[in-house]
């Protein structure tokens, strides 16, 4: 056989195979871009489908006032084409009860007095007592309007129609400005971008409340307000928000037997107030309303007179919920509420406020000789922990008349009890009602001898309310935690800790000056213990503890010409307690001390003692606007083994929104 033909055989197969290799490989590479590229088209229309098929639930709650009557709307905006909207108005019933009130009347029996004279109907709302008259139209009320296209045409036309059918309101030019009025509200509410989202909203639940009687150690009152339970109409209620709880409410109501004259005069209202913060942060504290009371001490002047009305009974917390949330606390602020306007929105702090950030100068860092910060950049973040408090002195009153006795069954009154009685001490009569004789299921065992006989009416039992003078005061363990980030731009000839011979032998540190020159820090306070006094504008951070990690640089004699440093990794624990007075918001001082633990993170150098450093401090600040404040400090730091080894900082800086634009929008 020829050798040519077979040399050209090979090459002809080397040329096929070649061929077929790179033709498969081709293949290879075109198939992996088609699954690449479906795998895209999946993922892309996966996420469309998601987009479109999973739209945020928008719920817009508010008020409006129409030809003198309050009404009540809910929006919702559940799906891009499903929409539905509802009014409510609870005015009409409120009428009906003030009507009932009766005229002050004094009795020696502690009873019932206010809106609702039944007292087998005591809790319910007037609503409540009147539900078996409740009328075709008024049943209506808890009615959804459903659409689909939320459109001003569209909606205007329904909200004429339920103001129509439900509240018999005249349909006219008025009422469809009224809606044309509301759908743009809702709009651009539902359209806005919010930088505050909204956290909660706060729900005046009735025009009315009913006060609860503690005890009347009074020797000459025995008015309306000695009775067991009293209704009132309510003013207005002032709610302050501070570190996730409500710090301080404040309701006032209308004077029991002014109620019917129709009289709101601010000089003659009841004031209820709170007697320590009220946590609002975490999801289950709206159940807990209904432990709390709101306290009215000497009660309309009078000296032992108090009472109480539960918050339960006043105000409902509707959380708004959102993906990754657990934290509901509300920004810093005061809101209003009134019955014309019983709905207001908690929103959260800005976004451009969730980073405290200040830029401040050392004076003593303008002395060449010192190597104290000359601009140094703090950015700080308080986040709350635990917002339940717990008033320093208990009240002594555990139990009262209303939650102890069942009211239904039972009359009251008051006495003198010369055995056992005292300033601090309340004395009443237990007397069963005559038509309560026979009922002895669930009665106290000392109460069920009174059963037996239907012509008895005396007293059946003797119950002393016991009271303390209030003192304000309260506290809380594991309030906040505060991360903070610090840098420091030293000056240009002290940048480093420059060791003299010695020191570079023994590579032994001053730990007072490894700390006076640290370039960068980073670390968390936690604080452990924290006692208020707001009758004293004091607040006393008992214990506070707290981590940094800090990097600072050693320079040794050898490296002074070529500049060189080892950069140093260090750590140090502190303990501290503060005295804060603030008794504006507009300005404050602190005063305080700390004891400072540290250890450097470096085989080669080591310090020469471990005693630890002592600083005590002073601050003060005054804010120039909502967003901005200038503020000085001062910090004294020695050493701990030798007082004589110290350093002082003597800090101005401004603590200023740097997320502000020059129009004032964040």
């Amino acid at each position: 056989m020829n050798p040519h033909i077979n040399l050209l055989n090979g090459e002809a197969r080397l040329y096929r195979s070649k061929i077929n290799f790179f033709s498969f490989y081709k293949i290879k590479i075109k198939h992996k871009v088609l699954m690449y590229l479906i795998l895209s088209i999946f993922f892309m229309a996966g996420a469309s489908v998601n987009a479109f098929a999973q739209t945020a639930q928008k719920r817009v709650l508010g008020t409006f006032y129409y030809l003198g009557k309050v009404y009540n709307y809910e929006f919702i905006k559940n799906d891009i084409n499903l929409y539905s909207f509802s009014i409510s108005s609870i005015t009409e019933d409120t009428k009906k009860v003030v009507s009932e009130q009766p005229d002050e009347a004094i009795s020696d029996t502690t009873g019932v007095a206010g809106f609702d004279t039944n007292i087998d109907s005591l809790g319910a709302t007037p609503t409540d007592t009147t539900e078996n008259t409740t009328t075709d139209t008024a049943k209506k009320d808890n009615s959804v309007s459903v659409f689909s296209d939320f459109n001003k045409d569209a909606f205007v036309a329904e909200f004429q129609n339920v103001m129509e059918s439900r509240y018999n309101v005249k349909r006219n030019n008025n009422l469809r400005d009224k809606g044309v009025e509301l759908f743009f509200s809702i709009s651009a509410k539902l359209e806005f971008i919010d930088d505050e989202p909204i956290t909660a909203n706060v729900i005046l639940k009735k025009d009315y409340v009913k006060s609860f009687l503690i005890a009347n150690s009074s020797p000459y009152y025995s008015s309306i307000l000695s009775k067991i339970i009293v209704d009132h109409y309510i003013s207005k209620v002032d709610v302050e928000t501070e570190d996730g709880a409500i710090k301080n409410i404040i309701v006032n109501v209308v004077y029991p037997w002014e109620v019917k004259k129709n009289v709101r005069s601010p000089r003659r209202v009841l004031e209820f107030k709170n007697t320590f913060p009220i946590s609002i942060s975490g999801k289950h504290d709206p159940e807990r309303f209904s432990k709390v009371n709101l306290y009215c001490f000497d009660c309309g002047g009078v000296r032992g007179l108090n009472r109480y009305i539960k918050l339960s009974d006043l105000l409902f917390l509707d959380l708004v919920l959102a993906n990754d949330k657990e934290d509901y606390s509300p920004a810093n602020s005061t809101i209003h509420l009134d019955p014309g306007n019983p709905i207001r929105e908690l929103k959260k702090e800005k976004r451009s406020k969730i980073l405290d950030i200040a830029a401040f100068s050392d004076f003593v860092g303008l002395d060449q000789e010192q190597p104290n910060g000359l601009i140094q950049i703090e950015a700080k973040r308080k986040i709350n922990i635990n917002t339940k408090y717990k008033p320093l002195k208990n009240l002594g009153i555990d139990q009262d008349i209303a939650s102890k006795y069942d009211l239904t069954r039972y009359d009251f009154k008051q006495i003198k009890d010369q055995k056992k009685g005292s300033e601090n001490m309340v004395a009443y009569e237990v007397i069963p009602k005559k038509t309560s004789l026979n009922r002895d299921a669930n009665q106290p065992d000392q109460l069920k001898g009174a059963a037996k006989s239907e012509k008895s009416n005396s007293a059946v039992d003797t119950v002393y309310i016991y009271t303390n003078e209030f003192k304000p005061g309260y506290y809380n363990f594991f309030a906040s935690v505060e991360p903070r980030l610090l840098f420091s731009k030293l000056d240009g000839n002290n940048k480093f800790i420059l060791l003299d011979q010695a020191q570079t032998d023994s590579k032994r540190l001053n730990p007072l000056k490894n700390f006076q020159y640290q370039l960068v820090s980073f670390g968390a306070t936690l604080n452990f213990l924290k006692f208020y006094y707001p009758q004293s504008k004091l607040t006393w951070n008992a214990i506070d503890v707290g981590t940094y990690w800090y990097h600072s640089r050693v320079q040794e004699i050898k490296d002074s010409t070529t500049n060189n440093s080892t950069p140093l990794n260090n750590g140090y624990v502190f303990v501290s307690s503060l005295v804060t007075f603030r008794p504006d918001s507009r300005w404050g001082v602190n005063l305080g001390a700390s004891y400072i633990l540290q250890k450097t993170f470096n085989n080669d150098y080591k310090f020469d003692h471990n005693k630890g450093l002592l600083q005590a401090n002073f601050d003060a600040f005054i804010k120039t606007n909502d967003d901005s404040k200038l503020f000085f400090r001062y910090r004294w730091i020695f050493d701990g083994h030798n007082f004589n080894n110290n350093f002082t900082q003597i800090q101005l800086g401004y603590s200023l929104n740097i997320f502000t634009g020059s129009n004032g929008k964040k």
